[in-house]
């Protein structure tokens, strides 16, 4: 296998020139791959996304012309930021609601008289796939063309939507795309089945039940061959095989009897970065065979497997050979062999419920500690203790990269990772429910950096504090597309020890906080609502690779992609300290 990232792949092939024009697919898999077909009439078709659209394109010469596109308006939706043609923008003449946007004149141009606006406000149009006599698939429901026009263009008459065999079942919202044979391979991430095959009318083939969402499967162990949790959009179907992408860049392919075939790319969330990294936050792209020089094999390629139009050429799928077929019988033995499995996995990457605040510094050597188990080749153990006015927390980490942080903006420190996080409250009357930061909840980053002529790296501290009590000042305000989190206050601390020792592909550091620097009183019974975690980075410390926490599992917990996120604070999601 090799990967290589392209530019624009089908800007050169259509271009939007003018405000109202249909623009072209984007090339990444984020927007929706661009796949194209020959249809049963000998014409070449395609689908791909647009700005906040799905579009349709027929071949013109060299061109793929845009004939056809759905859209739902939504303007209050938090990422909602228009469709970018003026008409559809205009509240008067295009409403929140279904949509879809027909070609009339062949100018490829938006004509409020072309769009028609579903009445029903049930119908949300989402067009999934197109099939070979091009009929449209979107969800739960089906478009068939009434005519064509000389030039191949399909006419759809939209009040003609029909239902599917899915309507009304939770795989209607789900990914779907279309197999040769007629069948339907559909994802639908938590269900019975998640991924799975169906005839052409409607019965399962086979299926994967309860696959974990993206959402879910952040604080899960990296993603492998067979390991699907968090698999998202699909590949399409080349040859024999077709395939899904993982949120976390892993591409896995299966035969298309079901039968699962290897996996392509590493996780984004290894340590290290290379070729065959996959691109987070994947939603798919488009797998196809292509016969490149006459004579020779097909070969086959997946592009736009992640955000950044990257084209990766697979190799080796001729070596695959089909399982021998067998009876399988489920015996007692075999279902308490798997229940045993399941039992192992479990404890392996389970969380202690509760930490000890030792009474000394002598302690920690006993105190009872909470770990984490992120791959099984990273992770970590945290015990803590009082030592006079000073919490002491010791991080026992397994990590491929030393603490070591290269960021030089300190708001930002998380972003470069190899940081130990602490994550408390100060004030025990504050609601321990409570989703958003009161007064008195802080962060508090701890790493080392080697500054510039520096023979040793030095430790370094940022305490972050989204409230102070009283504070009339400006807040920071860190944002993205997705959100912003504001903080009264974020400042680079220097009274924090730091006591640093490596151990082969461990080590173990010892933080010494002064109490009076973040508020804290500690008294023995006393409850502490309170989180540690590690940001695991690259070698050099400008990149962070993965986050893992002993109590939170959140969403915000574990995604690497969005500042908002990094930074926010979940006090519901901490666990809880008792100080002895």
């Amino acid at each position: 296998m090799r990967g290589w990232s392209g530019a624009s792949i089908w800007s050169t092939i259509w271009r939007k020139t003018a405000p109202d024009m249909m623009e072209a697919a984007e090339p990444d898999a984020y927007h929706g791959q661009f796949r194209s077909i020959t249809a049963t009439n000998g014409r070449q078709y395609a689908t791909g996304g647009g700005n906040l659209k799905t579009i349709v394109f027929r071949r013109d010469g060299n061109v793929f012309k845009p004939f056809l596109a759905t859209f739902h308006v939504s303007r209050s939706w938090s990422l909602w930021r228009g469709l970018g043609i003026p008409d559809l923008d205009d509240p008067a003449q295009a409403p929140d609601g279904s949509y879809l946007w027909q070609d009339a004149n062949d100018d490829q141009r938006v004509q409020m008289s072309e769009v028609h606006r579903f009445k029903d406000k049930n119908v949300r149009l989402n067009l999934r796939a197109l099939s070979p006599d091009l009929t449209l698939w979107a969800g739960g429901y089906l478009l068939k063309p009434v005519k064509f026009l000389d030039n191949g263009q399909p006419v759809y008459d939209p009040e003609k939507l029909e239902k599917n065999f899915l309507a009304g079942t939770p795989h209607a919202g789900g990914y779907l795309w279309l197999d040769p044979d007629g069948g339907v391979y559909t994802h639908t991430s938590g269900q019975r089945p998640s991924l799975a095959k169906w005839s052409a009318d409607g019965k399962m083939e086979w299926g994967y039940p309860s696959i974990v969402r993206w959402h879910d499967a952040l604080s899960m162990p990296v993603v492998k061959a067979g390991r699907l949790h968090g698999m998202t959009g699909s590949l399409g179907v080349a040859g024999g095989f077709t395939g899904n992408m993982s949120y976390f860049g892993v591409c896995h392919l299966f035969q298309r009897d079901g039968i699962y075939a290897a996996a392509i790319m590493r996780d984004g969330r290894t340590s290290g970065m290379g070729a065959d990294v996959g691109q987070p936050e994947g939603q798919g792209g488009s797998m196809f065979k292509i016969v490149t020089k006459p004579g020779t094999a097909p070969r086959t390629f997946i592009v736009g497997s992640g955000q950044d139009g990257r084209i990766t050429e697979v190799h080796g799928l001729d070596t695959v050979k089909p399982l021998p077929v067998r009876a399988f019988t489920r015996t007692p033995e075999a279902a308490n062999t798997a229940a045993a499995a399941l039992a192992d996995y479990n404890a392996k990457f389970s969380i202690n419920s509760s930490l000890t605040i030792a009474a000394d510094r002598k302690s920690l050597e006993t105190a009872r500690p909470v770990s984490k188990d992120f791959d099984g080749t990273r992770g970590f153990s945290v015990r803590a203790a009082r030592e006079g006015q000073h919490l002491l927390l010791r991080f026992e980490v397994n990590s491929p990269a030393e603490l070591i942080n290269a960021i030089t903006e300190p708001k930002l420190l998380f972003k470069g990772g190899n940081c130990l996080d602490i994550q408390l409250a100060t004030d025990p009357a504050a609601a321990a429910d409570r989703k958003t930061p009161a007064p008195g909840d802080l962060r508090l980053l701890v790493t080392r950096q080697l500054a510039p002529g520096a023979k040793a790296a030095k430790p370094f501290a940022v305490l972050y504090r989204p409230k102070l009590k009283g504070f009339t000042g400006q807040p920071t305000v860190l944002n993205s597309p997705t959100g912003k989190e504001s903080f009264d206050a974020i400042e680079v601390v220097e009274n924090v020890g730091l006591e640093y020792r490596k151990t082969g592909s461990d080590f173990t550091a010892l933080v010494s906080i002064p109490l009076d620097l973040i508020g804290l009183n500690l008294t023995p019974g006393q409850t502490v609502q309170m989180d540690v975690g590690y940001l695991y980075g690259n070698a050099t410390g400008t990149l962070v690779a993965a986050r893992s926490y002993w109590s939170n599992h959140s969403f915000s917990a574990n995604v690497v992609n969005d500042v908002p996120n990094e930074s926010r604070l979940e006090p519901a999601q901490w666990g809880k300290a008792t100080v002895e």
